[in-house]
């Protein structure tokens, strides 16, 4: 997983752009070959379940739920996501 995320405070809120990549690898998979050229070969893969960039604005005291469902990959997994925004305060 990567995500890399730029904030910025804006008042009581928080301007946050993400780009978020979801990936995992996918091994043991036979590759198809031609008839006659030898064995069959296990490739190493990666698949991305998620890309993702955003700008989200989120209000003080919030955060923010992303859910993929799967469905577009075909690979059946439910990604979920929570960002939860927090804006210290400076120390006196």
């Amino acid at each position: 997983m990567i995500m890399d995320f730029s904030p910025r405070v804006r008042g009581d809120s928080i301007n946050l752009t993400t780009i978020t990549i979801v990936s995992e690898v996918a091994t043991n998979e036979v590759a198809a070959i031609p008839e006659g050229s030898g064995p069959p070969t296990n490739l190493v893969s990666i698949r991305t379940n998620l890309a993702l960039a955003a700008k989200f604005h989120i209000p003080k005291g919030s955060g923010l739920f992303m859910l993929n469902n799967g469905r577009q990959a075909n690979t059946g997994k439910t990604i979920g996501i929570l960002i939860s925004a927090t804006q210290l305060q400076p120390k006196k």
